[in-house]
């Protein structure tokens, strides 16, 4: 399809470079945007450094508590039968959401399961911690 003037999509073009003339005319707003994209690389590796520990925790909770019985909290939303379950548990849990419920009914199993969630739970707590 070829812009022509008049086209939806011209005049969409048209309205972000009316945006874009608004740093012109507000320096903070340049400002604001310059450090924006000067503290993107170093937002990717944290984001990166955050992704691949969500990702071990999912594969050890998988190996480890994987054939966990179904109960109240370990349900078939929120399990370790499978890595993508256990990937959105891990993060769920990362987010302090219902995380001592899962741990209580996984040490109903074996207590040496509280080492996993109790670590987790640290890892969780450093993440969030603001200097």
């Amino acid at each position: 399809m070829v812009n022509i003037p008049g086209s939806p999509s011209f005049l969409r073009v048209i309205r972000i470079i009316r945006i874009l003339r608004l740093f012109r005319f507000i320096p903070r707003l340049r400002a604001f945007v310059e450090t924006l994209i000067f503290v993107m690389p170093s937002a990717l590796n944290v984001v990166l450094l955050l992704g691949t520990v969500i990702f071990i925790f999912a594969i050890v909770g998988m190996n480890i508590l994987g054939e966990l019985p179904f109960g109240v909290y370990i349900n078939s939303h929120r399990n370790f039968a499978s890595f993508g379950h256990s990937l959105l548990t891990v993060f769920v849990m990362g987010t302090g959401d219902g995380w001592a419920d899962v741990m209580s009914e996984a040490m109903q199993t074996s207590p040496w399961y509280a080492i996993y969630f109790v670590s987790l739970t640290v890892r969780s707590d450093h993440d969030h911690s603001v200097p």
